[in-house]
């Protein structure tokens, strides 16, 4: 059949109620615009394709060379995305390395492993990246650090920043992370709706403090299935909050680390009495062997399930605080 008497479809009468097409490439199915950003020589070896360059396009065939450029030609709100091509790498020397600073942005790495984008920060323990625009995300991207106690990776001074499945490492002893991730607002709710979700930080060296750092009361923190591993021997907890502040409705869940810290908060770092939330099915290990055990969430307000403590290597943790009784 040719012409009009072609069917293209058996639903001849459309769809009233519109159609759902899984499956499809996510720069396909979201509203905004989607800007490629790749220097690796992997990223070359594509038939056609020019070399990076921020006078290029942005697109699959012509990508930009830094994310920073990227951030710039996007708009905020509109639902854009950053996606960077496996094997690309950028190093930062000084503060503000790149900010995403749009609104609604979402930088996507891909590759697997060693193929994962990696952002190398060295030079100055001020070195550091920024989330400073609402609802941006950055997911599946790592972060070396290659200098000694640098201060801190991504700096959050935003509300419903995402960080997702993204990893920290450190180079070697003395080239090394002191936090990740700090929420550095000293005023209430700026950083409202942080969500840090599959991210990991393993260290060797001994500087190590906590993996997040906030500053003032927060809604909404969502903290899921994180790792972290280093040496570690003072405030080396999963979160530290400022003196005061509280979590409001926070969901802390499926975190596990290791650190060598020996005393004080061995999970959270909080005053708080008045945070809302659930804590539960975390795992704490520690040098803690006083039997004081303080997780940092007895007190707090939260209500706790299954968090399990310990301070020996080749034991299972035992439940801290203890379980409810049927009173």
């Amino acid at each position: 059949m040719t012409g009009f008497d072609m069917k293209l479809s058996n639903f001849e009468g459309g769809f009233m109620q519109g159609v759902l097409i899984r499956g499809m490439p996510i720069q396909v199915t979201h509203p905004g615009k989607v800007f490629w950003v790749g220097n690796s020589t992997a990223a070359a070896t594509v038939p056609n394709r020019k070399t990076a360059s921020d006078s290029n396009k942005g697109t699959f065939l012509a990508p930009f060379s830094t994310v920073n450029y990227a951030f710039s030609q996007c708009v905020a709100s509109r639902g854009d995305i950053v996606m960077v091509l496996p094997g690309h790498a950028e190093t930062f020397s000084a503060a503000d390395g790149f900010d995403m600073n749009v609104a609604g942005v979402a930088m996507v790495g891909l590759g697997q492993g060693s193929l994962r984008p990696t952002f190398t920060f060295d030079t100055a323990t001020t070195a550091d990246c920024n989330i400073s625009a609402a609802n941006c995300a950055i997911y599946n991207c790592v972060f070396s650090a290659n200098f000694a106690d640098i201060v801190r990776c991504v700096q959050i001074t935003a509300k419903n920043a995402a960080l997702v499945n993204c990893e920290w490492t450190d180079t070697a002893v003395n080239m090394n992370w002191l936090s990740p991730i700090k929420a550095t607002s000293t005023t209430d709710n700026n950083a409202d709706g942080l969500w840090v979700e599959g991210c990991k930080w393993y260290s060797p060296d001994a500087a190590g403090l906590e993996f997040i750092e906030i500053n003032a009361t927060i809604q909404g923190f969502v903290c899921l299935r994180n790792y972290m591993v280093h040496e570690g021997t003072t405030n080396a907890t999963l979160i530290f909050n400022a003196t005061g502040k509280n979590f409001l409705g926070a969901d802390i869940r499926w975190n596990h680390i290791s650190t060598k810290i020996t005393a004080g908060n061995l999970f959270i770092e909080s005053d708080s009495t008045a945070s809302t939330g659930i804590a539960a099915h975390n795992k704490f290990g520690h040098a803690d062997t006083t039997g004081t055990h303080d997780n940092g969430l007895t007190g707090m307000g939260f209500r706790l399930f299954d968090n399990l403590s310990t301070s020996t290597a080749s034991v299972s943790g035992f439940l801290l605080p203890a379980a409810d009784s049927d009173a």
